[in-house]
Order: structure tokens, then sequence, then C-alpha cells
């Protein structure tokens, strides 16, 4: 067998898919912590006040922790099933 009949083979369905998933992942992740280096610009923008642009600030910043929480405990709870459905693939 050579190299490339081995490069040559399909991926199974499921690595495609969570390869697939995680370029939208890693972009919003970036999104995120970007936020943060544009919002002087967009409150000028905007014409927002501090108290305004503060309140926007506070609710991304809760929603990237309320994310990062509900992530782990999926994580935790799915991680057995995706072990095991991963082994089948490979």
């Amino acid at each position: 067998m050579h190299v490339n009949d081995r490069l040559a083979a399909p991926a199974h369905p499921a690595r495609l898919i969570l390869i697939l998933s995680l370029a939208p992942t890693v972009g919003l992740g970036i999104g995120r912590f970007a936020y943060s280096l544009v919002l002087p610009d967009m409150r000028d923008a905007l014409v927002w006040s501090y108290s305004a642009a503060g309140f926007m600030n506070t609710i991304n910043a809760a929603g990237y922790l309320v994310g990062a929480l509900l992530a782990s405990r999926m994580i935790r709870r799915c991680l057995p099933q995706c072990v095991r459905i991963t082994r089948r693939a490979v």
C-alpha cells in the first residue's frame, strides 16, 4: 500500500462534520475577543454613552461566560459517547 492510497480514502462523515464545525467555532471565539477592541470605535460611530457601551460589553462578557459554562457541561455529558463514536469511526 502506498502513501497516496491512504490519502485518497474518503473521510468518515462524523470526522468531516467535526472538522467543518470547528472553523465557525474558532471564528466566533476570535470575534468575541476582538469585540472589546472594536467597542470604542462602535461607541463613537453609534454615538453611545459610556454607560451604553459598558452595558453592551457586560452583556458580551456574560454571554461568553454562559457559553463557556454550558460548553464545559456539554463536554462532560457527551464526551463518553463522542469517544465511542470516534473509536468506531477510526
